[in-house]
């Protein structure tokens, strides 16, 4: 029998069962479509996944806080106890086994002005010889701090925003919105009154800074080399009452948090548990 006749008979009988031959190739079109869709939707939640995890500092970034939770034995939230995070806490984690980089972090709001205009943002101080360590995004604008110049204040995509007319009144103010590269910008800490005597911080930013939109938590955040920034606060510090300095300046004896870099994924847990001990 020639292939022709083979493939006439096989024309002929599904012609007499067209409605099995119809259902028969849709089974096989949607069984496909699902197989495809299933994978997609799998590579899409673990894109997902992973960008999540490395919008938080990825997969191998720790982070100490002041408070840590106390479970028990079977994994129950039992208590938080508050921790002093201090020079001496991060010396310790830096003879850690497996540990590639630490930092100690202090955050702090502050006040920005542009002429009549005002904002805010949130400082993260860090130690800049870690910011590689801790991936930092790649800059648009300016570039980041050095040993010969560590002045430079780095915007996350989504500083500063919402400046304000400060002689504008009621819900109607007027907003602004700032030009890093043109509009002048100057820094100033409100914690505490100014001593009368003194004349008020404030700080001129000539080295300005501009992170790429990452979609995670640099997007939100003001960043500083932590020397950098404990030099401008003593300055503020300076121009307080003694007894408001002496509060104010209490904020470098402790760290908000101990941020840290593990060499590999699987030592973390390790690395953790030695931290708890």
């Amino acid at each position: 029998m020639k292939i022709s006749d083979i493939l006439i008979m096989g024309l002929k009988s599904l012609s007499r069962r067209k409605a099995r031959t119809i259902l028969t190739v849709l089974g096989v079109v949607i069984g496909s479509l699902s197989i495809i869709i299933m994978r997609s939707i799998g590579y899409g939640m673990e894109n997902n996944f992973e960008t999540q995890v490395m919008q938080q500092g990825g997969l191998t970034t720790i982070t100490v806080s002041t408070y840590g939770d106390i479970y028990d034995d079977d994994g129950n939230w039992v208590d938080s106890k508050q921790q002093k995070l201090d020079n001496k806490l991060v010396e310790q984690i830096k003879q850690i086994e497996h540990v590639r980089a630490v930092s100690p972090v202090i955050q702090m709001d502050a006040m920005l002005m542009s002429g009549r205009y005002q904002g805010w943002v949130y400082i993260t101080a860090m130690d800049m010889d870690s910011f590689d360590d801790f991936e930092f995004p790649g800059l648009i604008m300016g570039e980041y701090p050095t040993p010969q110049d560590s002045s430079t204040i780095i915007f996350g995509f989504n500083t500063p925003y919402d400046f304000w007319d400060t002689a504008s009144r009621g819900r109607g103010r007027n907003t602004k919105e700032i030009d890093l590269q043109k509009d002048k910008l100057t820094l100033k800490f409100q914690g505490y009154p100014t001593n009368d005597k003194k004349k008020e911080f404030s700080l001129p930013l000539k080295n300005i800074a501009k992170m790429e939109q990452t979609n995670g938590e640099f997007d939100y955040n003001t960043y500083m080399d932590m020397e950098y920034f404990k030099k401008i606060y003593l300055k503020y510090c300076n121009t307080l009452s003694l007894e408001n300095r002496k509060k104010a300046i209490k904020v470098l004896d402790q760290y908000q948090q101990i941020k840290l870099n593990v060499d590999n994924i699987d030592n973390v847990v390790g690395v953790q548990d030695e931290i708890k001990a």
